[in-house]
């Protein structure tokens, strides 16, 4: 523990003694009793507060997102120090905007559709496998089982798939998305189409149609 920290919690050791003599089982105080046990309970709370701010001040810094998160929206990470971070969003947990569409087109995902018009789930085909991190109180033996209980800590282990929330894509990646769905680049599972287009997406009727 830092000193700091230790020099902030022998203060509250000692308000917290103060505050004893105080105090009566009957819970009956005069007046004057009264206004000492507030005095006391009052500095015990402000040391409590210290505490924590010396705390606080002792913590490594916290995880910063590579990207902010169109899904979540601004605000900061609301993460516990030592955070690793991996490929999603450390909020929401959805894959990073930039990191989809680079998977998209280099063609190594497969998509499936949900019926959800702002979600996808995203499945790994022949590329990299993705990064998810969970924090736990046990170990996480190699077959995916739980092992004995430990520390809390953070694990990054490779997942098979993942998911995407689509109002993380900017209007730019939006209408990449919809070229690379007309032009058939995207490998979307059964049954081959989104039976539930994204909320961006719509069916151009015929008269809409530029003529061939």
């Amino acid at each position: 523990m830092e000193p700091t920290v230790l020099g902030q919690r022998d203060a509250l050791l000692a308000a917290l003694k103060a505050i004893l003599p105080h105090v009566r089982s009957d819970n009956e105080y005069t007046s004057g009793e009264h206004e000492a046990y507030s005095q006391a309970l009052a500095g015990a709370k402000a040391a409590i507060a210290q505490v924590e701010a010396a705390i606080l001040a002792a913590q490594p810094v916290a995880y910063t997102p590579p990207h902010a998160c169109l899904h979540c929206g601004p605000g900061d990470a609301n993460l516990l120090p030592g955070y690793p971070g991996d490929d999603g969003c450390p909020r929401c947990g959805s894959l990073w905007a930039d990191t989809f569409m680079a998977r998209l087109e280099a063609g190594d995902v497969t998509l499936a559709p949900t019926d959800k018009d702002y979600k996808v789930y995203i499945r790994n085909d022949d590329g990299a496998p993705f990064k998810q991190t969970f924090g736990s109180h046990h170990e996480w033996n190699p077959d995916g089982s739980q092992g004995a209980k430990v520390g809390f800590h953070w694990i990054t282990r490779d997942a098979p798939q993942t998911k995407f929330y689509f109002q993380a894509l900017s209007p730019e990646q939006q209408t990449r998305f919809v070229e690379l769905y007309n032009a058939k680049r995207l490998k979307l599972e059964f049954p081959g189409h989104f039976y539930r287009l994204p909320f961006f997406m719509r069916i151009i009727p015929p008269e809409e149609q530029p003529a061939k």
